[in-house]
This record gives structure tokens, sequence and C-alpha cells, in this order.
């Protein structure tokens, strides 16, 4: 065999390239396997293709490797499939890349995992994805990551997705992230969540992101918050919305700040209460300013109880015709709702006579 010129060897018989023993083809050299068609290489035994030696694959062709049947692609030893070169790579179809072993995948180096097209990686399915390393995983493209299926990334475990940059998440589409599993989120990072873009968050759902730990929302900006929807807000409990930070909640929309309910509202802290905009306060609903605690009232700066509405006033004050000054019932029920002294003199002290809905009751 090793006398047979390139162009012997592309003229031989497929009954002759079949009978091939591993011993004859240890005598070629990677030039004459160079001269084989593409149409001869299924002819070759699986036992024949495992010998190749790490010169001889050289020799081999991505149209060569484009020709190999199913059963021919997995009979490659992990120490073959590490040193194909990235252009041989290119040679693998999706279909035969479907067929890969978790050992074969495994001994890949991440510069040929980053050559695969993003056509090849659809190959891939949830189990072999779930094999690769996580240092396999820092070296895929943003691209490849976001033309993976759904049911690709379901195979992919949270340790995997720890490790990816805030580059390759950026990578990732909103339907992607909406297929993310409780235990996929677990393992993101409250850096990855900080670089998603609001388009991404919009493919949360309220349950995913009432999964999602404080320490891991603490990434998420004051933009991102602020792109949150009121449904996607409904799943977080009191606890949950009491570890924000202050700009966190004072980025929510007025929307936002209405839709939340009265258990939610309850978890708001003190700070948080103070930090909220004057047309947050606003947009409070009577019933949720009716559900404030007397500690969260006390707190309110004058420029909150004067962004309270008439009928934020009176869903306390229930008596008051919002007209007149210093109803005693209205200002006693606001007083058993926490309003202290200090504020009405603080209210008095900001305007000789105020016209907000708060002055007029108290007269200040």
């Amino acid at each position: 065999m090793a006398a047979l010129t390139t162009t012997q060897l592309a003229n031989i018989d497929d009954s002759d390239l079949a009978a091939l023993t591993s011993t004859q083809m240890a005598s070629m050299s990677s030039l004459q396997l160079s001269g084989l068609q593409a149409g001869q290489m299924d002819n070759l035994s699986t036992g024949v293709v495992q010998a190749l030696n790490l010169n001889q694959l050289k020799g081999i062709a991505s149209s060569q490797v484009a020709a190999l049947l199913t059963n021919q692609v997995q009979a490659f030893t992990t120490t073959q499939m590490a040193a194909f070169s990235t252009a041989q790579l290119a040679g693998f179809t999706s279909n035969q890349l479907q067929h890969f072993s978790t050992a074969q995948m495994k001994a890949l180096v991440t510069a040929q995992l980053a050559s695969l097209s993003t056509t090849q990686l659809r190959g891939l399915d949830a189990t072999l994805l779930a094999a690769l390393a996580t240092t396999q995983v820092k070296g895929l493209r943003s691209d490849q990551l976001a033309n993976l299926s759904t049911s690709q990334l379901t195979g992919m475990v949270s340790a995997q997705l720890a490790v990816l940059s805030t580059q390759q998440m950026g990578g990732l589409t909103s339907q992607q992230l909406s297929t993310f599993s409780n235990l996929q989120l677990n393992g993101l990072t409250s850096a990855q969540l900080g670089a998603w873009s609001d388009q991404q968050l919009d493919g949360l759902s309220s349950v995913q992101l009432a999964e999602l730990a404080n320490t891991q929302l603490s990434g998420l900006g004051t933009a991102l918050f602020r792109s949150l929807a009121d449904t996607q807000l409904e799943g977080l409990t009191s606890a949950k919305i009491a570890g924000f930070s202050t700009a966190q909640l004072a980025a929510l929309t007025t929307s936002a700040i209405a839709s939340l309910s009265v258990n939610q509202i309850d978890g708001v802290t003190s700070k948080q209460m103070q930090a909220l905009t004057t047309a947050q306060i606003a947009s409070l609903t009577e019933t949720q300013i009716v559900d404030l605690s007397t500690t969260q009232i006390a707190v309110l700066s004058v420029a909150q109880l004067d962004s309270l509405t008439i009928a934020q006033v009176q869903a306390i004050a229930t008596t008051w015709n919002d007209t007149t000054t210093s109803l005693s019932a209205g200002m006693s029920a606001w007083q058993q709702h926490g309003i202290t002294t200090t504020q009405i003199t603080q209210l008095n002290a900001a305007h000789t006579t105020g016209t907000s809905a708060m002055s007029v009751l108290f007269g200040v």
C-alpha cells in the first residue's frame, strides 16, 4: 500500500478499500490519504478509521470528512478528535456532529469549538451540550450561543452558564432566556444579569424573576429595572422587594409601583419609602395607601406628602370633602395611620398656605 500513488488510490475499487486492514492503513502516508476521493471515504471500515495516526489525519481534507458515515465518525478516538484542525472540523456536517459521543465532544479544545459554524452547532442535542466542560463553554462565540435552539439550551447546567462572559450572555435572545429553568437561573451571576439588555430581560417571566436571589438582582441597573413590566413583578415576595436597593425601587415606573400588591408594598422599607419619587408616591392606589404601615407613613418627606392626591388623602380621611381645612376627623385618621406632628410642622414651614391635598386637610 505504501507504494501506491495518490492517482492509483483515487482509482482503487470500493471493495478493495473496504478490505483494507489497520496494518495496511498504518503503512500509508498523509499524502496518499489525501488522494482518496470523498466518495471513497465511506468504504473504509471503522477499524481502519480508528487506526489512523495523527500524521495521517493531517492528510484528510474537509470534503473527505464530510463524506464519512455516522459509524465512521463515531469510531474516531478522543485523541484523533483533539488533533483535527479547524479547517477539517469545518467539514463535519450538523448531522455528523449530532452523532458525536460525549467523550468526543469533551475532547475538542476551545479553539475547535469556536471554529464551528452556527449551522454545525445546531446538530448538537441537549445531552452533548451538557457534556461540555466549563473551559469549553468559555470558548463559544456569542453568535453560536444566540443560534442554539431553546431545546438545546435545556441541556446546559448552571455551572456552564455561570462561566459565560457578559459578551456571551449578550448573544442570548429573550426567547432563549424565557426557557431557562430555575436551576439554570440560579447559576447566573449579578454581573451577567447586569450585562443584559432590556429586550433580554423582557424574556423573563414573573416566576423566573422571583426565583432570582437579591444578590443576583443587585446586578440590574436602574435602566433595566425601569424596563420591568408590571406582569414580571407579580411573583416577587415582600422579602424580595425589601432586598431591592433604593435606586432600583426608585427606578420602577409609576405603572409598576401601582401594580404592586399590598403584600408587596408591606415589604418596602423606610429607606426605600423615602427614595420613592413624588410621581411614584402619587401613583399609589387608594388600597395601597390604606395598607401603608405607620412606619412607612412616618418617613414620608414634605415633597412626598405634597404629592398625595385628593383621592389618596381621602382613602384614609374618608369623611373629608377635599376643601375643608383642619378637619378633625380626617387629621385624626391620618395621625392614627402614622403621620407625625414633626411632618405637619415641616409641611407648615414649607409653605405659608399649601394647596396640596394634605396641606388643605391640615390647614398648613
